[in-house]
């Protein structure tokens, strides 16, 4: 079974019901129910009234307290998230319309997946009615022609799409060994944090000690020079020269 289902060709009835279903689920994904309730909402061609007879109207089916088996494996379509009956019953639709060549999906085709396993839609619309009558009027009324050997052809269709998801499941809940020890390694988001946090701390503490010895000259205090000192000037005192007066000649 494929993950995202974003890329099968469902008929354009189909896609909006799958759209107006993921409105009203918010909170949760998508289920087969509300599926079911919203594709015989959109549905403007086929004709629901012989089953409505058996299983009340359609808000008389939308009341009905069904719930697909609480598991989500992380099937999606266009971001849309299904649980895991709703993507089996789209697998089903799948493989069914590959075998009889009916593409793009028709709505009655995605209706008789939902019903093809024992899902909220099936006990949905089963309740009062035999499994093969529904499935009689299903191709008859909704899906507008008769497939020849469908009873079988959905066993052996349900049974591939089963496996398929029981290996999906299987792989989405086996750890992942961490690369030391046996503990699960952590999430590559957690691992990018991690890394981004220690490159910023790293870059930070580089950044703070460039600007530390940049202005540590500037704020060490000056260390005043020494006055200068001027030597005496040394002296040493001659006495003046004696003055000899000599006599005039006569």
């Amino acid at each position: 079974m494929i993950r995202n289902f974003a890329g099968i060709p469902l008929h354009s009835t189909v896609e909006a019901a799958l759209r107006s279903a993921a409105a009203l689920r918010v909170r949760g994904p998508v289920d087969t129910h509300t599926l079911l309730v919203e594709l015989m909402r959109a549905d403007t061609s086929g004709d629901w009234s012989r089953i409505c007879l058996n299983t009340g109207s359609i808000d008389a089916i939308a009341d009905k307290l069904v719930i697909d088996p609480p598991k989500h494996g992380a099937w999606y379509w266009e971001r849309v998230p299904l649980t895991d009956s709703c993507a089996l019953a789209l697998d089903v639709a799948w493989r069914l319309a590959h075998r009889y060549a009916l593409l793009p999906i028709p709505l009655g085709l995605v209706v008789i997946g939902l019903v093809a396993d024992d899902s909220a839609a099936s006990r949905a619309l089963r309740d009062g009615m035999a499994p093969g009558e529904l499935l009689t009027l299903l191709q008859t009324d909704v899906l507008g022609t008769t497939l020849s050997g469908l009873d079988g052809m959905i066993i052996t269709v349900l049974s591939e799409a089963r496996a398929v998801q029981r290996q999906r499941s299987a792989s989405l809940a086996r750890p992942t060994p961490a690369a030391f020890g046996s503990a699960a390694a952590p999430p590559l988001s957690t691992r990018r944090k991690v890394v981004t946090t220690a490159v910023v701390t790293a870059f930070l503490a580089a950044l703070g000690w460039a600007i530390f010895i940049y202005e540590e000259p500037s704020k060490s205090p000056k260390v005043p020079s020494p006055p200068k000192t001027f030597a005496p000037t040394s002296y040493t005192w001659k006495p003046p020269p004696s003055l000899t007066f000599n006599p005039a000649p006569r």
